[in-house]
């Protein structure tokens, strides 16, 4: 019996029930787990991106079209609406605006704007380019600034929107292909064409055009606004408003 055993322990010396991985098998497991760990966690980094270029662009878009009712709410209320160049230290003041015009919304005396403000009211907007200023709390490259005036005495500007194209952006509205976009076919646009509120290299994110620019007592307006996104197509929002007064 004890021969029997040495014999079949002979037979079974050096040899293992269960084979064992190799280093070569162990290494391209270890490669092909890292490819498919790599290829998953980039997928989830571009999944994630993907949502937050949505998520901005969403927030931008509410936030332009919030600014874009603001505006019309201003001139609905106003009698008419009109153009006025930037100067230093007039009332479109170009050493707080750069664009190359303001849009002046005229009020009927008595409209009380802010308090005591009822003689001679009126609005301005203009496009402020703020990408070189220091550390700000609006959004970068510029903002839509808003001013009362009364009597000529001067009011503050105001930020009424922010992130909107700046001077080192490409706006599309001054494409040739997109100028006609002032004529509205429910409109007999007796205007020019020409689109203000942009800056003197023809950018920036606010711009609106009028029914008759050489009319000071221009009721119809449209308004465009245009949020810069980075590394994708700007967001334009518009829209055409009567002036009711």
């Amino acid at each position: 019996m004890t021969k029997k055993i040495m014999v079949i322990a002979k037979n079974y010396q050096g040899k293992s029930p269960c084979k064992g991985l190799t280093v070569i098998e162990l290494l391209v497991s270890v490669v092909m787990g890292g490819v498919v760990l790599t290829a998953a966690a980039s997928g989830f980094i571009n999944l994630l991106q993907a949502n937050q270029d949505i998520e901005s662009k969403t927030i931008r878009h509410s936030g332009l079209i919030k600014a874009l009712n603001y505006l019309q709410e201003d001139i609905k209320a106003a009698k008419s609406v009109t153009i006025e160049p930037a100067i230093v230290r007039g009332n479109c003041d170009s050493s707080a605006i750069n664009s190359k015009h303001c849009l002046k919304l005229i009020y009927p005396n008595n409209t009380e704007l802010r308090e005591g403000c009822v003689n001679n009211p009126t609005i301005y907007y203009g496009l402020q380019d703020i990408s070189g200023d220091t550390p700000q709390i609006w959004l970068k490259p510029a903002i839509l600034r808003r001013k009362i005036i009364c009597d000529e005495t001067q009011g503050n500007w105001i930020v009424v929107a922010d992130g909107l194209l700046g001077k080192n952006e490409v706006n599309p509205v001054i494409d040739i292909k997109e100028n006609p976009f002032c004529k509205q076919d429910s409109v007999n646009w007796t205007g020019s064409l020409k689109v203000y509120g942009g800056m003197s290299d023809e950018k920036g994110g606010f711009r609106f055009c009028l029914h008759d620019d050489v009319n000071s007592q221009n009721r119809l307006v449209r308004i465009f606004l245009y949020g810069h996104i980075t590394n994708g197509q700007p967001i334009k929002v518009s829209t055409i408003v009567f002036t009711r007064n």
